[in-house]
């Protein structure tokens, strides 16, 4: 039976205008605004992550705990405690999940992956002789128009090995932005936001990556709260308590 796995975790939403199971959303897809969406049925994917729910479980199961846990401690505290490690590698793992776990990011990769394995067939059937004589010209000229291939979990490469990734962003400087305005942060589907303002100024207009120069990653914990991770290198960050009031 297909299981309803959530990519943002419904804690995370009720922490964005939460009122009796339900949240404040807009549809992109539909241009609406929904002023009471379930939050058992948003933010999430049928069998996203495989039907074994070994994933699933994963993150339901052992993480979702810790990390609830521990973002109710930064909010309650108003600051990140960076000199525990163990906490601070977790919190991490949150934000780097809440990227690559989306169906956004998903479906990102499949489309990657499927346009790599069509350039490579086209390739091989202009190329090698061998290949051209599995299939007629019509018949695979088809295949290319119609198929699709790719991972029965495509971002399952991105879930099985975060420590890579994390070695990176671990260089970053984490600051607590708090939002003393009235106008709130707001979270999405694809909670964590990657940026580069420095790179941007130059012209470079490739996708922002966590390991290059002048990155910059935001992560709105709460409609008052957002953990941002900045390259200390480019920015003028010194905040020796990890923390900056939006006023």
């Amino acid at each position: 039976m297909a299981r309803f796995h959530h990519y943002v975790p419904k804690f995370h939403l009720r922490n964005f205008f939460f009122f009796f199971k339900s949240i404040g959303m807009f549809n992109l897809k539909h241009n609406k605004y929904i002023k009471k969406a379930s939050i058992a049925k948003t933010a999430g994917s049928y069998d996203l992550y495989g039907e074994d729910q070994i994933i699933e479980n994963m993150f339901a199961s052992d993480l979702e705990g810790i990390w609830a846990t521990q973002i109710k401690d930064i909010i309650s505290n108003q600051s990140i405690d960076v000199r525990n490690k163990e906490k601070y590698y977790e919190l991490l793992l949150f934000i780097y999940f809440s990227q690559v776990r989306t169906k956004k990011f998903a479906d990102k990769m499949d489309t990657f992956v499927n346009d790599q394995v069509k350039i490579i067939a086209e390739l091989s059937y202009i190329h090698d002789p061998e290949f051209r004589k599995l299939a007629p010209k019509s018949a695979f000229d088809k295949i290319m128009g119609t198929g699709t291939w790719g991972l029965r979990i495509p971002n399952l490469p991105y879930l099985q090995k975060p420590k890579y990734i994390l070695d990176t962003i671990s260089d970053l400087y984490p600051i607590l932005l708090i939002n003393k305005t009235s106008q709130n942060f707001i979270t999405s589907d694809s909670p964590t936001v990657l940026y580069n303002s420095f790179i941007r100024d130059k012209g470079y207009v490739g996708p922002p990556g966590y390991g290059l120069v002048g990155a910059q990653v935001y992560c709105p914990i709460s409609n008052k709260y957002c953990v941002a991770l900045i390259d200390p290198v480019i920015y003028n960050i010194n905040h020796h308590n990890h923390s900056l009031s939006i006023d």
